[in-house]
């Protein structure tokens, strides 16, 4: 039988760490920022003290590798979204837009539902992505009323909501686990397009 490791106690101002910055926003009124910074370095010095300049170096690195490639997607989302919204990209998508949009529930269905990866990656139907230009330009078009699009955008949140490799959550999950966070993504995909479906069955049968 293998020996057990030594269990480590830890001490209330620790296990207190997490409440700290909830704390200070909502108490103090600092920035989040600046209580997520003052958590770190309370963290530490309730911890490991001793080690403050060694641990906080190798956070900051590992917080870069991290999170450097979605900080530049949501820059490059920031570009697209400022063209996409443009009254010049408005009038040259329009006819595209209203081409492709759904005239039955059914098409409305079948449209969103295969579509609804395309959430994913901050993408054309993720509503605080790309989402937010594409849905004036499809409400430009005519074809769909409002509550339609809105609600169609809202179910496919479901699947960036879910399953999206950008999303923290997601990154912090498959950081701690030691697994590629595309994993996630292929592990709850299938799910999350399926609640889209009813969303959208649902939508089609009351909004539509």
């Amino acid at each position: 039988m293998p020996a057990k490791k030594a269990e480590k106690e830890v001490g209330i101002p620790a296990l207190l760490a997490p409440v700290v910055p909830i704390l200070l926003v909502f108490l103090f009124k600092f920035s989040a920022e600046l209580s997520l910074l003052t958590a770190i370095v309370y963290t530490i010095l309730v911890t490991k003290p001793k080690q403050i300049i060694q641990i906080s170096s190798a956070a900051f690195v590992e917080g870069i590798q991290d999170v450097s490639g979605v900080i530049a997607l949501m820059i490059g989302i920031g570009i697209l979204l400022n063209g996409v919204s443009a009254k010049e990209t408005t009038t040259l998508m329009q006819p595209l837009i209203q081409a492709v949009m759904p005239s039955s529930p059914v098409a409305y269905v079948l449209l969103f539902t295969i579509l609804s990866p395309l959430a994913l990656y901050r993408g054309p139907l993720n509503m605080y992505g790309l989402g937010s230009g594409l849905a004036n330009i499809m409400m430009a078009a005519g074809t769909l009323s409002p509550a339609a699009i809105g609600m169609a955008l809202r179910a496919t949140g479901v699947v960036q909501g879910v399953s999206d490799p950008t999303n923290t959550q997601n990154v912090i999950v498959a950081d701690f686990a030691k697994v590629d966070v595309n994993i996630i993504l292929k592990s709850t995909l299938p799910y999350t397009v399926l609640i889209t479906l009813g969303t959208l069955i649902y939508t089609a049968f009351f909004i539509f």
